[in-house]
């Protein structure tokens, strides 16, 4: 899956930040685990290239239409299942207890993910 941080420009977490850590714990992969660093910019280019099965942004006031530019890349997979979703940025990002709260809210939101991709096929 791809966590999107900010989108002008992009940016997006790498391995060693807690969010992908958490991604793991709900049974995806962060396509950009391999970064060593906690976040860094991305082209699209690479995103594309590595075909997210899910896209994840904070729900701030401009996650909608952020997940709405989303939809203009149909050759990733997220795009084509539907599977773009927002969750709070400051209960993933912030080291504070409420980030179990994010976890289990993402953790759903994959879980959802998972068995509609199921249930399609």
């Amino acid at each position: 899956m791809f966590y999107e941080i900010s989108s002008r420009p992009l940016y997006t977490v790498g391995g060693r930040q807690s969010i992908s850590r958490m991604i793991e714990l709900c049974g995806g992969r962060n396509i950009f685990s391999d970064l060593t660093v906690l976040a860094a910019p991305v082209s699209f280019e690479t995103v594309l290239a590595r075909d997210p099965q899910a896209v994840v942004t904070g729900s701030d006031k401009g996650a909608a239409a952020r997940l709405k530019e989303w939809r203009r890349w149909p050759q990733v997979s997220a795009v084509r299942t539907g599977s773009l979703f927002s969750i709070s940025g400051d209960l993933l990002a912030r080291a504070t207890p409420r980030i179990l709260e994010g976890g289990e809210e993402l953790c759903e939101s994959l879980e959802k993910e998972r068995e509609h991709s199921i249930s399609a096929h």
